[in-house]
């Protein structure tokens, strides 16, 4: 029972669960002035669907769950695409590690490469400058850790967005002739990555590799009814797809 008590209160005493308490408390406060009221009871209710389990399973996973992590393919692409997920810079050592959505994509490109032993692609530059250890180099060594030969990694290190992941891989695709080819990233940007992908490659047959889910699928529990930071952190990267989706789409129409 204490268990339970000290998870509720923490969950809505921290942040982002502390903004739900503090929308609910101002319309308590409020509640002689009815318009004001109804507004906090509502954005209570929103910031609720965003900062829990209930709201990410509903928004972030629904996006994503239309791909697979494992699908069988078509037995003719040529190449493995991995698409960088960010890094992390330590100040104090001077080095760069891979951000945890890069290690998983690397992960879920490893696995397929084991079955596959296809030419692998590694996309993705350096938001921190060119001084700076980019994505795909990143990507390389923990791949040749892993245990791939060196002559089956191509590095395209210059791309900065999805947009560009896509317009220069296309030129090391062409040299493979690989027009059919797997594309592994995050379940959450496959979609907007397609989209970048079909439309540099307009003939490709891309067969989409879901690295992993923003969110647990598990059964629901008492954790998916309260606000915390891995479900605001889901539903936030699900939104800002959504936004770069769109973006993209209004850009090529």
């Amino acid at each position: 029972m204490w268990f339970i008590l000290e998870k509720i209160a923490s969950s809505l005493l921290v942040l982002p669960g502390l903004f739900v308490t503090l929308a609910i408390v101002l319309g308590i406060v409020l509640r002689r002035e009815r318009r004001s009221s109804c507004i906090f009871y509502i954005l209570a209710c929103v910031l609720y669907l965003l900062t829990t389990g209930l709201g990410a399973r509903y928004i972030a996973t629904s996006w994503e769950r239309a791909f697979s992590p494992v699908p069988p393919g078509t037995a003719q692409e040529r190449a493995i695409v991995i698409l960088g997920g960010g890094s992390l810079y330590d100040a104090e050592t001077l080095t760069t590690s891979p951000g945890p959505y890069t290690l998983l994509r690397c992960l879920a490109a490893f696995r397929l490469y084991q079955d596959r032993p296809l030419p692998v692609v590694v996309s993705g530059g350096s938001l921190r400058g060119s001084d700076s250890e980019n994505d795909a180099n990143i990507m390389k060594a923990i791949l040749l850790d892993w245990g791939i030969p060196k002559r089956d990694i191509m590095v395209e290190d210059q791309s900065l967005t999805t947009w560009e992941n896509a317009r220069y891989t296309v030129p090391i695709l062409e040299l493979l002739d690989a027009e059919h080819f797997f594309l592994v990233t995050s379940g959450l940007h496959l979609r907007r990555a397609l989209f970048a992908f079909h439309e540099h490659i307009p003939g490709a047959v891309i067969t989409p590799i879901r690295a992993h889910l923003s969110y647990d699928l598990v059964p629901l529990s008492l954790v998916d009814f309260l606000p915390s930071r891995r479900a605001f952190n889901a539903v936030s990267q699900a939104i800002q797809e959504m936004i770069g989706y769109l973006f993209y789409r209004l850009i090529v129409w």
